[in-house]
């Protein structure tokens, strides 16, 4: 059976709050929970079984067998105290109020999988808070890593808070957690973890020295409430950070992604959306790079138009452990004008960088948040799965943006989608990128309106590609869904 651990642990279950074994650090407000989606990525039916275990506990974990099988590139959508209805999947016996914990996805074809949270009111269910808005993806993770690297840590910098956690991959754990903030100063905290299991911890939490969540600044480059995370491990862990606004409650975003093992760190790093006021929402990204390793880095970033364009940032040199942002909001993407939609490329001479991008509308009402991983190209692959992909569905459409990995040659992508549970199948409709750039399927055509499904997308051969998927509700003006949080998820290599 292959496994797959799902790295928001802070999720998978209805999750009234996110806790801290060591303290109440906790998500803002009510109404907190969790649906997970699968996709069947083999080529037979796939015999799938979840396990779900709760924090602070020693109790079995609850369980659920997904049946039906779930058919070759399709997808099902496990949604904890459903009862089952409109094909979602639940588990055995209803979790209780207050639950958060982890899951691990058992089958006998491979899958790959992805989380949501959210606090929005679901009244047919009865999980969620009125005025909840918040809503965020994250991808699942075969947790084949004892190191874990993330390069955007805030303490109540700029109004906003991270908290992180991590899950022990089939075997108890101990682990260090370490923040490096740019002002140089290094915080430790020790971390238990049973298998399976997992907890919860924030830059207040217990860390030595304390992590300052006041007089912040305005520069992440320099500020002490602003850094980057490395948690070691003596076995394989996998884990989730979440972002969330400081006194906001009920909160209306949330900002999530999974954090990068060793695999995913390298001497480039590719961003598939960057944007510098882009569109009538007016959304700005900030791209966050990390040197994980003992030596200073010096990188540079080249971001790349759909029409060719590039715009050059560097070289900058990132102490070890250390971060750097790179972002219009700072003026530090090269002379990017407003109105642009880029890809970027950030290489640097040592070969221990990952990178993050965080994104919001400028300017909009409401504001809304979103996060994704950015990948080591070394990964990429000529294949790339997605499990949900909206054409207007539930007042939610998604947008796929695909990046050309390969160093020379323009690439040809072809994107098939399989709705409807696996019963209708779209396309393939193709897209051309030169290196760097990037390509975007936005409301196909060839899909029509109202469509669940879940995507492949192939390059062909021994090309390399990669993909983040973005859900937005910003077309629905005058629906509940119409604040929802932007969401974004990263796609999964095959």
């Amino acid at each position: 059976m292959r496994k797959q651990i799902l790295r928001a642990t802070a999720a998978l279950g209805i999750l009234f709050g996110v806790t801290s074994l060591a303290s109440a650090q906790i998500l803002p407000g009510s109404g907190w929970y969790s649906t997970a989606v699968i996709q069947n990525v083999g080529s037979a039916p796939a015999t799938v079984h979840l396990d779900v275990y709760a924090q602070n506990s020693t109790a079995a974990p609850a369980f659920a067998d997904i049946s039906p099988a779930i058919a070759p590139n399709a997808s099902r959508v496990f949604f904890p105290g459903s009862g089952g209805q409109f094909g979602n999947v639940d588990v055995s016996s209803p979790l209780p109020n207050n639950f958060s914990g982890s899951m691990v996805i058992s089958s006998d074809q491979p899958v790959v999988a992805f989380g949501q949270i959210t606090n929005f009111q679901n009244t047919g269910f009865g999980v969620g808070v009125a005025g909840g808005y918040a809503s965020e993806q994250y991808r699942g993770s075969p947790a084949n890593s004892s190191t874990l690297n993330f390069p955007l840590v805030k303490s109540s910098f700029g109004g906003k808070t991270t908290i992180f956690t991590v899950q022990a991959a089939g075997t108890d754990v101990t682990a260090t957690a370490t923040i490096l903030t740019s002002d140089g100063v290094s915080h430790s905290k020790p971390l238990i973890i049973a298998a399976n299991r997992s907890v919860t911890f924030g830059p207040s939490d217990g860390f030595t020295p304390g992590v300052a969540t006041t007089n912040c600044g305005s520069d992440p480059n320099t500020s002490a409430c602003f850094g980057s995370l490395t948690v070691v491990g003596n076995n394989n862990i996998a884990g989730v950070a979440l972002e969330y606004q400081d006194g906001v409650s009920p909160a209306t975003a949330v900002q999530a992604a999974s954090m990068f093992g060793t695999e995913d760190v390298g001497s480039t790093v590719l961003c598939p959306i960057m944007k510098n006021d882009f569109a009538n929402n007016h959304r700005t990204t900030g791209m966050s790079i990390a040197n994980t390793g003992a030596a200073a880095a010096n990188v540079t970033a080249t971001f790349t138009t759909s029409a060719g364009a590039t715009f050059t940032q560097g070289p900058v040199a990132i102490t070890a452990g250390k971060s750097f942002v790179f972002s219009a909001f700072n003026n530090t993407v090269g002379g990017m004008p407003a109105s642009t939609l880029a890809a970027a490329k950030v290489t640097s001479d040592q070969p221990t960088i990952v990178g993050v991008v965080s994104e919001r509308n400028i300017s909009g009402s409401p504001v809304k948040f979103t996060t994704y991983t950015c990948f080591n190209p070394a990964n990429a692959t000529a294949k790339v799965a997605a499990p949900v992909f909206k054409r207007d569905f539930g007042n939610n459409t998604t947008g796929i943006q695909v990046q050309n990995a390969n160093t020379t040659g323009d690439v040809t992508v072809s994107a098939t989608f399989s709705c409807d549970a696996g019963t209708t199948t779209f396309g393939p409709i193709s897209g051309t990128m030169a290196p760097g750039a990037s390509f975007n399927y936005f409301r196909p055509a060839e899909v029509p309106a109202g469509k669940l499904c879940a995507v492949t997308l192939d390059a062909t051969g021994t090309n390399k590609i990669v993909a983040v998927m973005n859900e937005s509700s910003d077309f629905f003006p005058g629906t509940p869904q119409f604040l929802l949080n932007t969401k974004n998820y990263e796609g999964f290599n095959l």
